[in-house]
This record gives structure tokens, C-alpha cells and sequence, in this order.
């Protein structure tokens, strides 16, 4: 397929269920055999009628598309353009959207602003990988391409029809218009909820409003994947499964987190959605209204399904409730899932509240009995249990994060603890020697296995990163995990926002974990700093491109995939406060994120492993 002479920009008006999602895209004159997007697709404004969305669209079965020869183009630049507080990279997420074996990378823009109105209302920009080896050949440009890169943001005006709101769907009053502080990008997650083959993409909104009387209600907004990557014709919104939230409730934030998982073991994604601003009305015997059990947070799970349309509501069921907390939990802010119970196959729903009991925290494990009625299997462990730290103390923030990965023994659950101190005459974790350092909010991780219990009881150990940290860094309160040297271990990147490389306040950095056969084997930091650089014998350092600024954030977001399908996790670092290069001068707070790129090529012993390349993405690039 070869595209057309000369550039053009290309805008797809799509009309969801009364919204309209703006796809913004660049087509530049290639020579390659291949192109993500087709010179004859439509560029026409569709609509899509919510009243007839049980219509099978012309879209046949898709297959999985085979390698193709690579030639890249000249590179355009990257849609949207920088501005003051943007915040890209806030959010991050991976999935293949395209199907073609290497993963794609969607970063969040919560508080993109839209050109035709000023609204800081957010975007969602998607990148594409490509492989690193065709016919057996290296090709010199793999990974994360410029070319072909989207743009997704909102357009809107008042009234529409949003799926589970109420028996018909309509909601005359509904607020659909774009505003500062929707915060479309917010919540992401990638999975393949329609079983087609391709990644679809989850988006939440948390600040859209309900009506025009409430505000930060929330929305999810789904964008489906195909052999041309994620398109918006088809797409879906919808609210809470519960209708009176999106018809009233203030600040619920539906779809501020969101999580894709296979919670009923049928093959098909299911999207867990977290709302955690939700509140309920207190249950008292005989007094009809009690007043109201604030900011408890909800998680709500809504079901994946085969449908051949990739367009119609019923793709996913109307969800339920399954998890809602106590007052000022916030529940639905930090969740997980994954087999945490050797008695089930079913993945559990672990939900972190880390401002219980006076901020010591705690993570609530809810048994995936809701799908008993999915699954009809058979449970001994019904209720919710908790997860605590048996050191904690006030302010501790236990459960602020959490990572669920196997081993290669058994599931393991990483729980952060961002504000706990530590002992100052420890053994540093560096060194090896006792410092007497202030380690006042320094942060660690507990971690737990299932050996073949559930996670009960002590932890089974501690990460701690003391002399590679300080005090007030709040190690732990952003997670990932990946295979970076290619030995089939899982790795640890930890994200320090509040790390001051080479002295630079808030410049942040991020703390690699390398996994040994027996136990870590090698602790690498990545920063914008030479800090380690003079002092480096066993190449424990990264200087990242750019410069150290203060409040940059670096390490806010973290996101791990195979964008060159390689057989090695690649590393994505949001840096949502970091001052990019505009149109013409430069811009504050607009944001940018690296991409660091594993690598296998020195072998399985981590002590010998060295990044391959790394690049730097932001708008107005």
C-alpha cells in the first residue's frame, strides 16, 4: 500500500452517542510498501446513532496482519501543540492496537488545551511501534514511530446518550460539551475487550460533567483497535452502571483509574473502572435518610465480550459494583488484579486505600466471587479481606501503589509505602554501611507471594532503595515491571517524583530493579543528572536526555511494552511538569516523556546490562 505525494492533514469528525471525537492525524509522502493508514480511507464527518448502534457495522472478521517490508518516511512531527500546563505524560498505557506484534504507547494529555475555545479539556496522543527485525534483517529506525502518530480529543454540545444512565438512554440535559477540567486522558487502560484480535483503548474523563448542575462526574470512553490502529468510528461511552450517578452526583470522578483484565477467565478483556469520589447514603434501621458516607469510592467491573461490530454498546454487559469503601477512602484510586488465591482461577480485585486508619493504610483483596454467577464455580472465601502493614504508623500510606506480576514460583503483589520512614542507622541499601541519614518520608515497597495461601499475614519482604534515595522522595508511589535484559525475569522500575538529582529540587528520577536468578542483582538510576556518572564502576547510571529542571516531576507516570518487538520491555518515564520547545519559544509545565529501550544483546546476567537508545516525545516536537 503506498500513499499518496504530498502532506496533508487529515480530521475525522466521529459523533459518539452526542459527543464528537476529534482525530487529528498527519500523512507524509512515503516510499515504503507499508502504511499504517490507507490513502483512500474516509475523511468525511460520520455520525453514529446511539438509537442504532445494535446494527452490524460493514466491518468483516479481522485477521492478525503478517510482518510487512519496512522503509520509514520522513518523520512529521507529533499532533497537538505544547502548552502551558498541559501535563503530557501524565498518564501512560501500552497495548497493540494495530495488531502487528509490537506494542503501541497512548499517553494522556489531561489538560490539553483545545484550540477552538481555550478549554483545558484534554487529549489522549497514541504512538505506534514497529519491529526491530523484517526477514531476519536489523532495520536501522524500530520502535515508537512519528509517523502515523494520533491525536484524540473532544468536541461536544449539550445533550446525548450515554448507555446505563436509565432505561432509554437519553438524558435531554446531559452536559456534553468540552470544559476545562474534563480531563479526558486521566484514567487509560489496553485491552482487547471485543476479542477481535486488537488491543482496543479505554479513556476516562473524570471531570465531565453529569448535567449542567453537577461537575466531576465521569465518563469512559472506549475507541476500538483495528489493522489501521485505534479508529473512532464505532466508539462508545458510558456512565456508571448505577443511574443516578451520572444523572446527579457530584464529583464522583467515574473513570479516573482505570484497569483491563480478564476478571471471568473467558479470554476476553473486562475493564474495572474506579470512581473515587463516589458517596452513599448511610444505612440506619428506621431513619430514612442518614446523610451521606463521603468520598468512600466505588470500583465498578463491566464485562468484556466477543461482537463482531466492535460497535455496539452491548459489547460490554452493564457492570455492577464491586467493591465500595468507607468514608475518605478514596477506594477505586489504586487498584489491581491478578491470582492471588491458589483455591481460585479467577483473578482477585485488590484495591488500595492508603488514607484508613489514619493514613497507616491498608489494601482490600475482594474475592472474585461476584462472577460465581459467571462461572459457577464453587467458593469458600466470600467476604473482602485486608492487607495491612504489621510496622505501620500514622501517615505510613500503605497501599498507595500496587503491582501484581508472577514469578517464577509464584504471583507476587508489590504494595508501596511512600511516606514511611525509615530507621537513619540501617544499612544503606547503597552501600552497605550505616549512614544516620534523615530518612523522614524516604518510601519503600513490601512485597507478598502465595506459597500456595492467600496474602495474609507479613509481608514477605521489603524493598528499600535508602542512599540511592532521601528523605521526603516517597519511594514507592509509582510502580511498573518488565523483562528490560531479556532473561524472562521480572524487573522493577520505581518512580521518584520528588527526587532532587544533582540538587535540582522535584527534578525526580526513576530506580531500576534488576532481577537475579537468587535476588536483585543490580540497581540502576535514570535521571537528567550526572550525579553517579564520576562514580559509576558498575554502570548503575543513565543521564536521560534533557535538562534537570526544578518541579519537572520526572518518574510521575511509568509505563513498560515491546515497541520493537525485540523480546525485551521497553521503558516509558512521564514527565508531566517538564518545560518542552514550543512553536517559538519555550513552554512550561507542557510536559514530554522518555522512552528508553531495553536491551539483550549484553546476555541473562543482569550485572553486564546496558540500555540501548532513548528518545524524548512531547508535542510541537
Amino acid at each position: 500500500m503506498t500513499m499518496h505525494h504530498g502532506a496533508r492533514r487529515r480530521q475525522v469528525a466521529i459523533q459518539i452517542l452526542g459527543m464528537t471525537l476529534m482525530l487529528l492525524g498527519t500523512d507524509q509522502e512515503a516510499s515504503a510498501q507499508w502504511s499504517r493508514f490507507a490513502s483512500s480511507r474516509s475523511t468525511a464527518p460520520a455520525t453514529l446513532d446511539a438509537s442504532a448502534s445494535s446494527e452490524a457495522p460493514t466491518t468483516s472478521t479481522r485477521t492478525l496482519r503478517s510482518r510487512p517490508s519496512w522503509r520509514r518516511p520522513p518523520a512529521p512531527s507529533v499532533e497537538g501543540e505544547a502548552a502551558w500546563g498541559e501535563n503530557f505524560g501524565q498518564t501512560l498505557v501500552t497495548g497493540d492496537f494495530d495488531g502487528d506484534g509490537s506494542d503501541d504507547l497512548a499517553v494522556g494529555v489531561p489538560r490539553d488545551v483545545l484550540e477552538a475555545n481555550g478549554a483545558m479539556a484534554g487529549a489522549v496522543n497514541v504512538f505506534y511501534g514497529s519491529p526491530r527485525f523484517v526477514d531476519d534483517r536489523e532495520r536501522p529506525e524500530h520502535g515508537l514511530q512519528i509517523e502515523g502518530n494520533q491525536l484524540f480529543r473532544l468536541t461536544g454540545t449539550v445533550g446525548g446518550r450515554v448507555a446505563g444512565c436509565d432505561g432509554v438512554g437519553w438524558l435531554p440535559n446531559l452536559h456534553l460539551g468540552v470544559d476545562s477540567g474534563d480531563e479526558f486522558g486521566r484514567g487509560l487502560a489496553a485491552g482487547d475487550f471485543n476479542d477481535d484480535g486488537y488491543d482496543d483503548l479505554a479513556i476516562g474523563v473524570p471531570g465531565k460533567r453529569g448535567t449542567s448542575a453537577t461537575r466531576g462526574t465521569g465518563i469512559v470512553i472506549v475507541l476500538w483497535g483495528s489493522d489501521d490502529g485505534l479508529v473512532a468510528e464505532g466508539s462508545i461511552n458510558f456512565a456508571s452502571g448505577a443511574p443516578a450517578l451520572i444523572c446527579g452526583r457530584s464529583e464522583n470522578r467515574f473513570g479516573e483509574t482505570l484497569l483491563a483484565t480478564d476478571m471471568n477467565f473467558d479470554g476476553v478483556d473486562d475493564l474495572v473502572i474506579g470512581a473515587p469520589g463516589d458517596r452513599f447514603q448511610q444505612a440506619q434501621p428506621g431513619v430514612p435518610f442518614a446523610g451521606w458516607v463521603e468520598d468512600a469510592g466505588q470500583v465498578t467491573i463491566r464485562l468484556g465480550a466477543p461482537d463482531a461490530t466492535g460497535a455496539a454498546v452491548s459489547t460490554f454487559d452493564e457492570g455492577w459494583v464491586a467493591y465500595r469503601g468507607g468514608a475518605h477512602d478514596y477506594a477505586g484510586r489504586v487498584m489491581e488484579a491478578a491470582l492471588l488465591d491458589a483455591r481460585s482461577p479467577l483473578p482477585d480485585l485488590a484495591v488500595g486505600r492508603p488514607n484508613s486508619d489514619v493514613g497507616r493504610g491498608d489494601v482490600v483483596i475482594v474475592p472474585n466471587v461476584a462472577l460465581q454467577r459467571e462461572s459457577g464455580i464453587p467458593f469458600d472465601r466470600t467476604a473482602p479481606y485486608s492487607i495491612v502493614d504489621p510496622d505501620g504508623r500514622p501517615n505510613d500510606r500503605f497501599g498507595s501503589s500496587l503491582l501484581a506480576y508472577a514469578t517464577a514460583n509464584s504471583p507476587r503483589l508489590v504494595v508501596g509505602v511512600p511516606f514511611r520512614d525509615e530507621d537513619p542507622w540501617a544499612p544503606s541499601a547503597r552501600t552497605g554501611r550505616s549512614e544516620g541519614f534523615d530518612t523522614h518520608d524516604i518510601g519503600a515497597a513490601r512485597f507478598y507471594e502465595l506459597d500456595p495461601r492467600p496474602f495474609i499475614g507479613s509481608p514477605d519482604g521489603d524493598i528499600s532503595m535508602s542512599g540511592w534515595v532521601d528523605a521526603y522522595d516517597r519511594f514507592g508511589e509509582v510502580i511498573a515491571a518488565g523483562d528490560f535484559n531479556g532473561d524472562t525475569r521480572r524487573d522493577l522500575a520505581f518512580g521518584v517524583r520528588l527526587a532532587d538529582p544533582g540538587g535540582v529540587p522535584n527534578a525526580g528520577r526513576v530506580i531500576v530493579r534488576l532481577q537475579g536468578q537468587s535476588g536483585p542483582a543490580k540497581v540502576m538510576v535514570l535521571d537528567r543528572s550526572d550525579e553517579y556518572l564520576d562514580h559509576d564502576p558498575l554502570n548503575q547510571a543513565l543521564q536521560l536526555g534533557g535538562v534537570a529542571d526544578r518541579d519537572d516531576y520526572l518518574g510521575s507516570a511509568l509505563a513498560t511494552g515491546d515497541f520493537n518487538d525485540d523480546g525485551t520491555s521497553d521503558l516509558v518515564i512521564g514527565v508531566p511538569h517538564d518545560e518542552v520547545q514550543g512553536a517559538g519559544s519555550p513552554v512550561t509545565n507542557a510536559g514530554s516523556v522518555h522512552v528508553v529501550y531495553g536491551d539483550s544483546s549484553a546476555g541473562p546476567d543482569p550485572r553486564s546490562f546496558r540500555w540501548g537508545r532513548q528518545e524524548i516525545l512531547h508535542q510541537n516536537r
